[in-house]
């Protein structure tokens, strides 16, 4: 009796147990040999460095097609390519399948001419037109220098902002590929500078025969990259700002205590974790930073500044059906109760640091928040064309889609200094438009935009970045 429950036990072990062990080595399979073409500059370690799977590695049979669409993702998220194919190639019985990953590089040298607008946008620009706000000069811009997606650049400007700078930045100087550092040193001049913010608008002072403001400063950045998803920074800053005594006597708050010279360092950390499925122009994924930065270390001399601030942006993209998406993002800044000088402060309406509908305007301020959102329908897909006339692939070969987009957006801009001069501060504004995207190669984005906000003003803006 007791040999035949054995049996029984055995059989039924067989039975049940030894299929599912067959079935689950069956829905699996290997990675075998990762194969790269057409990487004429790029380091192969730098692109194995953003897949996501490794050669040996064993995966699920139904993963293969998301993890090279992933690969796909991030080695054009790098900005080191225009084009990536990432294929898969089977073995007889799917037990292994190598990977094939070709890639069109771009253009890396880029000696810019530089002819561009000094104000904080070209939309505030364009509505006086002043052409003495205008910078010439030349940028030379080296991307992935070494082939190890470093970048190298020079910067002679002149006109309006007088700059001179010298940049680089390498990802990576570990074997494992995830440390890297950050390095920049500038000089700047000015004749002219603004001064105040009153009526939301920038108040200037001018001399044309004297700099009434040099800048000098330099960082070193240490970034730490654990992961594909995850960078990390750790920055040490140091800056010295000149300003003419004419300019303080008219103007004792753009500084701190009516020094002509301040002379300070900073120290920064900044975390970014980053999902977005198309950095340029993302439809689907989320993104998070956190900046915190102390302003003036009370090491050497500081000259009374000090303060300190933390700002984060955390936006999610959804894909909701078919050609129509969805996104939003939060951004906000808060400030201790330090004393900032106007030279050093810095609300909404400068740079990416804006909200759509009121381009013509600044919110100076130590604290703000603002919700941007984002509804979007894929107008055309992305398409290849292809240029017969320009026989260097890097440029013959672009892609190109266009998106509509409905948007609406809040702010909220706190002010403890200025307040009574500027009255869409400590009150919460919000606007809504219809735009019109382009989006091609080299991570190119133009944006045309007509916008209403709760002052009434009816406005055409137009940017060439993605809003968030």
């Amino acid at each position: 009796m007791t040999n035949y429950i054995r049996t029984t036990v055995l059989l039924l072990s067989i039975f049940f147990l030894v299929p599912s062990a067959f079935s689950e080595d069956a829905d699996k399979c290997n990675i075998g040999e990762i194969t790269i073409l057409k990487n004429k500059k790029t380091r192969r370690s730098t692109i194995i460095r953003e897949l996501e799977f490794a050669e040996n590695d064993t995966v699920f049979l139904h993963q293969v097609p998301e993890i090279l669409e992933k690969a796909k993702q991030n080695l054009l998220n790098t900005s080191l390519f225009n084009f990536v194919e990432v294929k898969p190639l089977w073995s007889a019985d799917s037990s292994k399948v190598g990977v094939n990953i070709e890639v069109l590089e771009r253009w890396y040298v880029w000696p810019i001419p530089l002819f561009e607008v000094g104000e904080r946008n070209f939309n505030s620009w364009w509505k006086d037109k002043d052409f003495s706000r205008l910078n010439y000069g030349l940028m030379m811009k080296w991307d992935n220098f070494t082939g190890r997606k470093d970048e190298l650049k020079f910067i002679f400007r002149f006109g309006y902002e007088d700059k001179f700078g010298l940049f680089y930045q390498l990802p990576y100087i570990t074997k494992k590929q995830n440390i890297g550092i950050n390095y920049g040193i500038s000089y700047a001049r000015y004749h002219e500078v603004a001064v105040a913010s009153v009526d939301n608008d920038l108040e200037y002072f001018k001399n044309t025969d004297e700099y009434i403001q040099k800048n000098f400063e330099t960082y070193f950045q240490l970034i730490y990259r654990p992961e594909i998803h995850q960078k990390q920074y750790v920055e040490i800053n140091y800056r010295n700002i000149f300003m003419d005594d004419e300019l303080l006597n008219l103007y004792p708050d753009f500084t701190v205590n009516n020094i002509n010279q301040l002379s300070f360092f900073s120290l920064s950390y900044n975390y970014i974790n980053d999902h977005r499925d198309y950095v340029a122009y993302p439809l689907e994924g989320s993104y998070f930073d956190i900046e915190l930065r102390k302003v003036g270390l009370n090491i050497f001399q500081s000259n009374g500044v000090d303060f300190f601030y933390i700002k984060s942006n955390f936006n999610n993209y959804w894909k909701l059906k078919d050609r129509w998406y969805f996104g939003t993002g939060l951004s906000a800044k808060i400030s201790n109760n330090g004393y900032q000088p106007y030279v050093l402060q810095k609300g909404l309406g400068y740079q990416k640091d804006y909200m759509r509908s009121y381009e013509l305007y600044v919110m100076d301020g130590q604290h703000y928040g603002m919700l941007r959102s984002n509804l979007k329908y894929e107008l055309i897909p992305k398409r290849v064309h292809h240029f017969k006339f320009i026989k260097n692939e890097k440029f013959g070969k672009m892609f190109y889609a266009f998106y509509v987009n409905l948007f609406f957006d809040f702010a909220y801009v706190n002010d403890e200094y200025n307040a009574e001069l500027n009255p869409l501060v400590n009150e919460l504004q919000f606007g809504s438009g219809l735009g019109l995207d382009f989006v091609t190669y080299y991570s190119l984005v133009f944006r045309a935009e007509f916008s209403v906000n709760k002052l009434g003003d009816t406005n055409v803006f137009f940017h060439v970045k993605a809003p968030f």
